[in-house]
């Protein structure tokens, strides 16, 4: 009789160890992969008839059918996966990297609030004094501005009694330094005033021109509501010359106690 080598494997249920041979046992024909299949399974029969508590097992080709009267049976070459080990300490900070290449410059930010005014800087120097008058003629031609607000210029005049004028020529006017005034009662003066022309001014005029003759005091008086005048009050007489209201342009000679306002029927001064 042959005598058939079989691999055994004991397998103990209880404290005996049973050697089980095995012999006659056919086996399909062919050839096999071995135990171990692809996946790393190992593969086995083992008796399903047991012997003092104790089965055989043999190992059997992955792919391959048991012998009648065992039964497959196949376990992992590799365990399961144990638990996750505890992390391990920090390690020690590497060395520091080179510097990056600059960036692209960003777009430029909104202007930030103004800021508080700065305190008040010391006081500059003190100029050179200006150039003095040498002659009433030099403030001819200077800037000015007439009783309404124009601009104008200065323009310098001596009446007929030997009194210096200055007169405000709004710009633009026609007047010129040749132009003659009547007081209305007998003296004249000269500036670059139209005739006819009727304000303060003009009536300061006319009174300077009459006084510088026949002394007396110039004052300012009212004639009434929007009735301006200027007045000489000497020690026998009293002469008004109204520059504003209803009879503007008209002279009052009258005694130094009636001091009478003019009317419409008096003398013109111009």
């Amino acid at each position: 009789m042959e005598r058939t080598r079989l691999r055994m494997l004991l397998i103990g249920t209880g404290s005996a160890v049973v050697l089980v041979a095995g012999g006659g046992i056919a086996y399909a024909a062919g050839v096999v992969s071995g135990p171990v299949d692809s996946a790393g399974a190992v593969h086995g029969c083992y008796t399903n008839q047991a012997l003092n508590g104790s089965h055989a097992v043999v190992l059997q080709d992955a792919g391959t059918t048991c012998p009648k009267g065992t039964t497959a049976i196949a376990w992992s070459m590799t365990g399961p996966a144990g638990p996750a080990g505890a992390t391990g300490a920090t390690g020690a900070a590497g060395a520091t990297g080179p510097a990056g290449a600059a960036g692209p410059a960003g777009p430029t930010g909104p202007a930030g609030p103004a800021g508080d005014p700065g305190e008040t800087g010391p006081a500059g120097p003190q100029g050179p004094a200006g150039a003095g008058l040498s002659n009433i003629t030099d403030l001819d031609g200077l800037a000015c501005s007439t009783h309404n607000g124009q601009a104008g210029t200065i323009v310098q005049s001596t009446t007929s009694a030997d009194v210096i004028m200055l007169t405000c020529v709004a710009t633009g006017s026609t007047g010129t330094t040749s132009v003659t005034h009547s007081d209305g009662v007998g003296q004249t003066w000269t500036d670059a005033t139209p005739l006819n022309t009727y304000t303060l001014t003009q009536a300061s005029a006319a009174a300077a021109a009459f006084s510088a003759v026949a002394g007396g005091t110039v004052s300012d008086l009212s004639c009434g509501t929007n009735s301006e005048a200027i007045q000489v009050l000497t020690a026998t007489q009293s002469v008004i010359w109204q520059f504003t209201g209803p009879n503007a342009g008209h002279v009052a000679e009258s005694a130094f106690w009636q001091q009478s306002c003019p009317t419409a029927g008096d003398p013109v001064w111009s």
